[in-house]
């Protein structure tokens, strides 16, 4: 949203066009042109890429407002342990953020929009990054979850340094005034 809005007051210089991709489409993108800049929650490892960190978010537990947890002010482990995960894996194995195992009534998907779809049904939990959280979530409670008190890190990605056309001089100036921090 924040990018958004620093595109629409900064329209003449620069062409923004965002697109949802997999991780592990990200740079498959960044090397076939497809992308000048790719977000992710997860470091590109590729040694020809530059990855750095630029923000860091914390992970929440969702849940739909009318779910009994809604009234516990901070979830532990216990209170979790009733209720099936909602988990997404976004082109990994498993949900990166998410230290637990998994348990089989729980719901492991790439598909975001599927998992708050179960979430809005009332399914279960989704452990996400704040920052992922879309706005049309409005439906659903956050909750701090007393477990997931480590930050997760969004990512940065450019093709080599070198590599600094409009779009990323830009963006590293709007990163140095924190638009993504609300």
């Amino acid at each position: 949203r924040s990018l958004h809005d620093y595109a629409d007051s900064h329209y003449s210089e620069m062409d923004l066009q965002v697109h949802g991709c997999l991780d592990s489409d990200c740079e498959v993108m960044l090397a076939d042109r497809q992308a000048d800049v790719v977000l992710s929650f997860s470091p590109i490892t590729n040694h020809m890429l530059v990855t750095t960190p630029i923000l860091e978010t914390p992970v929440k537990i969702l849940l739909p407002a009318e779910h009994p947890l809604c009234r516990k002010e901070t979830l532990s482990r216990e209170d979790l342990q009733q209720w099936p995960a909602l988990l997404y894996t976004g082109g990994h194995s498993a949900c990166p953020w998410w230290p637990e195992e998994t348990k089989r009534a729980d719901s492991l998907s790439a598909d975001l929009s599927s998992l708050f779809s179960l979430l809005k049904e009332g399914t279960g939990y989704m452990p996400i990054p704040e920052a992922m959280i879309p706005v049309y979530a409005d439906f659903a409670e956050r909750r701090d979850c007393a477990f997931l008190k480590k930050p997760w890190h969004l990512y940065y990605s450019t093709l080599t340094q070198a590599y600094y056309d409009a779009l990323t001089y830009n963006l590293m100036g709007a990163m140095e005034k924190d638009i993504f921090q609300k």
